[in-house]
């Protein structure tokens, strides 16, 4: 084997994989289907040639390196391989849910979360777990139902309901970017929405399998966990919703104000569920079950559990998904002894997501998730690194003050650096989905994050407290709790104001934009790694002329 060929890893194909995978999505949602075929037969001509030509190579006929062979063919493969995936995703042969597309229908099946009212008013919406259309128990899935506000104000979640509806596939704006409603629902696999006049309870057996199960568990305990808020909270009703927010990413009790006010502080991620809460969570269960007799492996097998059950609380949420793939594959690698990559298992969540449920590439929440975590990864090292050049912190005394002033530093310049690596990898999609940057966020940060892992340890320790001890849990832990979310408040009132964002929405993003952000962001990267390179030679020969 040649010596280059070293340089493409086994992790190195796992990552043009999943974007091959990806691009095979796109290139099905983004062609008509003509040039879609014209494609898939040069896709398929290209794959059949690189196979003859391993296939010469293995009998040794041709003399040709072995990567320039088998990285294409992989790259093709699975570029197919998406195309494949999401043509079966749209085909009603294997959705027989779509069959039933733009007709009416009885419609069985039961409640999955509050019903709740839309922003017009006039009609309330529910997702309805199907289990029968007419007489068609193969139609099964989750749709969306309308039903007029003035009618079945009774009907709450885990109703077992019944309905003459409408069924059809949910609106698409005209000139749609394939972020639109439609889009957003199926990538939390909702083909349908149905619109009915009245619903009625009914008793029937349903048949569950185990994902089927899994998912009533989790939407149990988040139902339980949401009521057991709201009866703590009951006097402080904003509180309730940023609890619920941080707690489950229920936003059911935001105003539109609120929903602005965090958008423009810079911390909305904050009542968004996803890699953050579930960190805060794993590392939540290190510090109780890794203690000096108990080793790290049990611990790790305990957490498997709570990171499982927090990804079906969290109803899926494609941001959870990654981060839940992410601690699987690092809880693997340390049973195995092995090394663990964080960016390879960032591709590789990618690619599990998409697998499933291919829309979820064009998922606000997994976008915003990945790429802030790929910002991270690339950014965050040089941007702390080069943070601490600036302020010269090495020069500082090796005295016990001297001690605690670098460790105030470090955790100011890790947090801002770490924000700032966020923004970076990001700022494309924040303008793109929510037409603003906020310009305090990296202030906002420094002790909302903070705060909000106490929030979420000890928002769950409330709600496990208080059925066997309420008195304990209102008089005493809820005004611990109460004082980092008035915090919250405190934050969103101060700097929730327009002022303090860039708007951008009078200016489109488009596909120009995009490319020229992904190249000002490569070499954004190269140039910080160029740097810290320098920072670390110069550091080097220091060492070894001192020496």
């Amino acid at each position: 084997m040649y010596k280059s060929e070293h340089l493409i890893s086994a992790k190195h194909y796992l990552v043009f994989c999943s974007i091959s995978f990806a691009l095979g999505i796109f290139l099905f949602l983004y062609l008509n289907d003509f040039l879609f075929i014209l494609t898939a037969l040069v896709l398929c001509g290209f794959f059949l040639v690189l196979l003859i030509l391993l296939l010469l190579k293995a009998v040794k006929l041709i003399k040709l390196r072995l990567k320039f062979l088998l990285l294409p063919l992989f790259l093709i493969l699975f570029t197919l391989l998406g195309m494949t995936r999401i043509y079966f995703a749209e085909h009603t042969a294997f959705n027989t849910l779509l069959t039933y597309t733009d007709k009416e229908a009885w419609v069985y099946g039961y409640v999955t979360n509050e019903p709740r009212l839309t922003q017009s008013g006039f009609s309330r919406s529910m997702e309805v777990e199907v289990v029968q259309i007419d007489s068609d128990a193969s139609a099964t899935g989750t749709i969306v139902l309308y039903v007029p506000s003035d009618r079945n104000n009774d009907i709450k979640y885990g109703d077992k309901i019944c309905c003459w509806a409408k069924l059809s596939a949910p609106a698409r704006d005209e000139n749609h970017d394939n972020f639109d409603y439609y889009t957003q629902l199926r990538g939390r696999n909702i083909f349908l929405v149905g619109n009915t006049k009245n619903i009625n309870r009914i008793d029937f057996d349903i048949r569950k399998n185990i994902i089927t199960l899994f998912k009533e568990f989790g939407l149990n305990i988040r139902y339980k966990l949401s009521e057991t808020v709201s009866l703590i909270f009951y006097d402080q009703q904003p509180a309730a919703a940023i609890l619920k927010g941080i707690l489950l990413g229920d936003k059911s009790g935001f105003t539109d104000e609120m929903y602005e006010k965090f958008a423009n502080a810079g911390i909305s991620h904050i009542v968004a569920v996803s890699g953050l809460h579930l960190s805060i969570l794993f590392s939540f269960l290190m510090i109780i079950f890794t203690g000096r007799r108990s080793r790290k492996r049990y611990a790790l097998i305990i957490a498997v559990p709570f990171i499982l059950s927090f990804v079906a609380i969290s109803a899926f949420s494609p941001s959870v998904c990654r981060a839940a793939i992410m601690l699987l594959i690092a809880i693997l690698a340390a049973f195995l002894h092995e090394n663990y990559d964080p960016a390879t298992s960032l591709f590789a969540a990618l690619g599990i997501i998409i697998a499933f449920t291919p829309y979820s590439l064009f998922s606000k929440s997994l976008l915003l998730s990945f790429f802030a975590t790929l910002g991270i990864f690339a950014y965050f090292k040089y941007l702390r690194l080069i943070s601490h050049k600036l302020l010269f912190t090495e020069r500082l005394p090796d005295t016990n003050w001297g001690k605690a002033i670098y460790k105030g530093i470090n955790m100011t310049v890790s947090s801002l650096s770490l924000s700032l690596a966020s923004l970076i990898g990001t700022a494309c999609f924040l303008v793109l989905f929510f037409n603003k940057i906020s310009t305090v966020q990296f202030l906002t940060n420094l002790w909302c994050i903070p705060l909000v892992s106490v929030i979420f340890c000890l928002g769950y320790i409330c709600c496990l407290m208080y059925f066997p001890f309420p008195r304990f849990t209102v008089t005493i832990l809820k005004p611990l709790l109460t004082l980092p979310l008035e915090i919250i408040r405190w934050t969103i009132d101060t700097f929730g104001d327009d002022r303090f964002t860039i708007d951008f929405a009078e200016k489109a993003i488009d596909s120009k934009a995009i490319i020229i952000y992904i190249g000002s962001a490569v070499m954004l990267y190269f140039m910080l790694k160029l740097i810290c390179d320098c920072i670390k030679d110069k550091e080097l020969n220091k060492r070894e002329s001192n020496s």
